[in-house]
């Protein structure tokens, strides 16, 4: 009887063991795919900080280049009133130069 139990506490001792050897293995493995997803994820992270900033900079060169064209807008309204007022003026001219011809 305490051969049996011996031989059934070498084998549940010897079967603990290679439980613990396959798990140590085991987690060994996931250790090392661990270790890559983490390298993975360092990287993605820097990749995308690196096109948030790229964004930006394109986002305020946009920014910049509308505002451009809006001033540019304001410009060129600036001209066309003036150039309308010029216009009315002549066109006012002319009629006071017409009236002014035919009093005479």
């Amino acid at each position: 009887m305490v051969f049996t139990h011996d031989i059934l506490s070498f084998y549940c001792i010897n079967n603990l063991r290679t439980g613990v050897f396959i798990i140590l293995c085991r987690f060994c493995e996931l250790r090392a795919n661990y270790d890559q997803a983490q390298d993975k994820i360092r990287e993605l992270e820097r990749e995308t900080e690196s096109q948030r900033r790229s964004m930006e900079e394109q986002e305020e060169r946009h920014k910049t280049m509308y505002l451009k064209m809006y001033m540019k807008g304001q410009e060129a309204a600036k001209f066309e009133h003036a150039d309308q007022v010029r216009r009315h003026k002549y066109v006012h001219l002319k009629k006071q130069e017409k009236t002014w011809f035919f009093t005479i």
